[in-house]
């Protein structure tokens, strides 16, 4: 969530029915649910936490909730959102298009058969991601200072 529109204020006790809260390593930000499952985040611009600059929700791949999806979607839906996927997919937030979504993802894809997901992924595009920055090093060289 980037821009001028931001959620009411008391927005982040609704995610805090949606996910135990916990301890954030950014004074500029709040967490809530598990590292290594399903967590959300909010990160504002800075450690006042007036303004929001992200909202995000990771999903377990490995075991989804869809309690936990349509809660998502119900909060998306309250603030006037709508969601978008790491691979920058917008989404409308109603749970049938939202599970839909994880399950054509490649993490969901990986769970189910790591290997076959990896292979897929082709080369080209990884070899594309992993030259960005050596790319944009060489569009835009550092200066040299003398």
């Amino acid at each position: 969530m980037v821009g001028r529109v931001q959620p009411q204020t008391g927005f982040e006790d609704q995610i805090d029915l949606i996910l135990p809260r916990r301890v954030s390593w950014s004074t500029s930000g709040r967490m809530w649910g598990h590292e290594d499952r399903d967590d959300a985040h909010v990160f504002y611009v800075d450690e006042t936490k007036s303004r929001v600059v992200e909202i995000a929700f990771r999903i377990d791949a490995s075991s989804i909730s869809s309690e936990l999806v349509s809660q998502i979607c119900i909060l998306a839906r309250q603030l006037g959102c709508v969601l978008m996927t790491a691979d920058y997919e917008i989404v409308v937030p109603e749970e049938s298009m939202v599970l839909a979504t994880i399950q054509h993802s490649t993490a969901r894809k990986f769970v189910d058969n790591p290997v076959a997901t990896l292979r897929k992924l082709g080369q080209p595009e990884i070899q594309k991601r992993l030259n960005y920055p050596i790319k944009d090093k060489e569009n835009h060289p550092p200066r040299r200072e003398d």
